[in-house]
């Protein structure tokens, strides 16, 4: 702590080994094409440091954030396949001699080793910083609210390629709150995501499929919305 105890500042590294790193992906079969299951890889690491600030300037001001950076990753052989880039249609490589695929055909260009490779939807940065200011009325206290969340890139499968790569994303919220003096009722006034930004969670590629056809969709967060609540607390 700091400032006379005011400021609080904690700090936290961690380092996360794994054996049979359990996780959904498309692996690598040679007589089976790829397929999609829950598999176990060999090895994995995950290694981080994470940061937390909370400051009161004011008896009625809060200040407050946190940071997180994280490096996870495959650390053994692991073969997964990519058979879903529109810019190498697998059909185009098969052979027509007697094989189980043009995947298993063509290795070099559609199986890939993740060792050193990312673990899938884990970003290696996100912070949040966040506001709020207290104003005490002799019926009651309104407390005014703002959070700015950030998420750092990632990708949506275990291969750190542009196809998969699901953009950072930010989100503001807004609220203000109000309590009254004998502490029976609260109603508050919010909005989520108020500069309304197209967020993207996840990111899926169809592959020649004809039901695909080589499409790319995303999955959303929610948009910008706005809202009220209450609370009312019955009894003494």
């Amino acid at each position: 702590t700091f400032l006379d105890g005011t400021l609080q500042l904690n700090a936290a590294a961690y380092l996360y080994t794994y054996e049979g790193y359990q996780d959904e992906v498309e692996l690598f079969d040679a007589t089976r094409w790829p397929i999609t299951i829950v598999g176990n890889a060999p090895k994995a690491e995950n290694f981080g440091i994470e940061l937390d600030l909370l400051w009161l300037p004011t008896e009625e001001l809060t200040l407050g954030g946190n940071y997180s950076y994280t490096e996870a990753e495959y650390t053994d052989t692991y073969l997964l396949t990519l058979d879903n880039d529109p810019n190498l249609p697998p059909p185009l490589f098969d052979n027509p001699a007697p094989a189980a695929s043009p995947i298993a055909d063509r290795q070099d260009l559609f199986v890939v080793d993740q060792d050193g490779g990312p673990l899938k939807r884990i970003p290696a940065h996100k912070a949040t910083v966040y506001a709020n200011y207290v104003l005490t009325m002799p019926y009651g206290s309104f407390t005014f609210g703002g959070t700015y969340a950030y998420t750092g890139e990632q990708y949506d499968r275990g291969i750190e390629t542009e196809l998969f790569r699901v953009p950072s994303r930010f989100q503001v919220n807004l609220a203000v709150t109000f309590d009254d003096s004998e502490g029976k009722y609260s109603i508050r006034a919010f909005g989520d995501n108020v500069t309304d930004e197209l967020n993207a969670r996840d990111i899926s590629n169809g592959n020649d499929d004809s039901n695909n056809n080589w499409r790319q969709t995303a999955g959303h967060l929610y948009p910008r919305f706005w809202g009220i609540d209450a609370r009312y607390r019955f009894g003494d």
